[in-house]
């Protein structure tokens, strides 16, 4: 069965050209819609065709998307812009998971674009997609390979406003002893969860909205702060989430988590020596940003923010177990989530150009 195969390969040739068929799907049916396919496209496009006649970044646009959408104007028209976001973000996980040494690349890019997150982030939240990638990127680089130094880090905040949490680490980092990563992960745990709990029989936006706007930051692409940013993101009575999709995107989240606890009961190495910690570490830092602002209906995009590394982790994790029957669950998970992700009236609705 071909399926089945995917979470078995040892030929590095072959699960190349698994990936390569993947990213061929993703081009075929997510790269070649119209402009009027999903929620923002055709504001992408303006925004792209601005700036082909224009050659200017004057409005309040990401500097990183603004540079990559004059990049490709140079080169091609709009279905080809539409096209590069798709095949730019999954050539960058590509690259990612490379750099880290996953085993099952293939497998990385096959749940990319089977779950929603990634599937919304490469066809409606583009600019965070893409910023995600060049983000975990620069972390793996810095934290994970250690090829440049750990405060270029810190450059993460060029990208998206989304990236602003990703720092955060560097200096969690620096104030934590040296467990301090298993440390982080511990305490992440036990708030991520009594937050969800929480949450569940208490809203106590009102305590949090005061902390909130205290928070000073200017936002480069926002006339607002970061503080009131994310206060209108915790007090917005916006119905734009369900609660059984605010579900959905927990239950992703806590499948991904749940193998860093899959990984400690079968891993026989210390935790804190496997070379996978510092993306569980950044992993559950961002859960942890998410759990806090989890009532709100915008709190899937902080669920997006931890999405990448989450799935990256996860993945990483059942390479170092090495045991097939949890690749096999993986998978199957994949597919079920794949089904819904595509037979969804979101990707119903989508039209091809060709």
């Amino acid at each position: 069965m071909v399926s089945i195969s995917i979470v078995v390969i040892k030929d590095k040739k072959i699960d190349y050209l698994l990936s390569s068929a993947i990213i061929f799907f993703a081009f075929l049916f997510l790269g070649l819609r119209d402009q009027y396919s999903g929620t923002d496209t055709i504001e992408y496009v303006n925004h792209f065709q601005e700036i082909g006649a224009t050659s200017s970044f004057r409005n309040s646009w990401d500097f990183l998307y603004n540079s990559f959408a004059f990049t490709i104007s140079q080169i091609g028209g709009k279905n080809f812009f539409i096209a590069s976001n798709v095949l730019v973000q999954l050539c960058l996980i590509l690259g990612i998971v490379s750099i880290i040494g996953i085993k099952n690349r293939s497998l990385v890019l096959l749940v990319y674009i089977s779950f929603y997150p990634g599937f919304d982030m490469l066809t409606n939240g583009l600019r965070q997609g893409l910023s995600s990638c060049v983000a975990l990127l620069i972390f793996v680089l810095a934290f994970h390979k250690r090829k440049i130094p750990k405060v270029v880090s810190l450059a993460i905040v060029l990208g998206h406003k989304s990236t602003l949490l990703y720092p955060i680490y560097y200096f969690w980092e620096k104030v934590l002893d040296k467990d301090r990563i298993l440390k982080l992960i511990r305490y992440a745990t036990y708030i991520f969860g009594a937050l969800i709990v929480t949450w569940q029989l208490i809203d106590f936006s009102s305590f949090l909205s005061p902390f909130f706007k205290s928070i000073q930051i200017p936002l480069m692409d926002s006339v607002f702060g970061l503080g009131t940013k994310l206060n209108t993101y915790l007090t917005s009575e916006k119905d734009i989430l369900s609660w059984i999709y605010r579900y959905y995107f927990l239950v992703i989240l806590i499948f991904f988590l749940s193998h860093f606890y899959l990984l400690k009961s079968k891993v026989r190495l210390p935790l804190k020596k496997l070379p996978n910690m510092s993306i569980w570490g950044l992993t559950f830092l961002l859960s942890l940003i998410y759990a806090l602002v989890w009532i709100s209906p915008f709190s899937y995009r902080f669920m997006y923010t931890a999405y990448l590394p989450a799935l990256v982790a996860s993945i990483n994790s059942l390479d170092i177990i090495g045991e097939k029957k949890y690749y096999v669950f993986y998978l199957l998970v994949t597919l079920l989530v794949a089904i819904l992700t595509y037979g969804s009236n979101t990707y119903s609705n989508f039209k091809l150009i060709f």
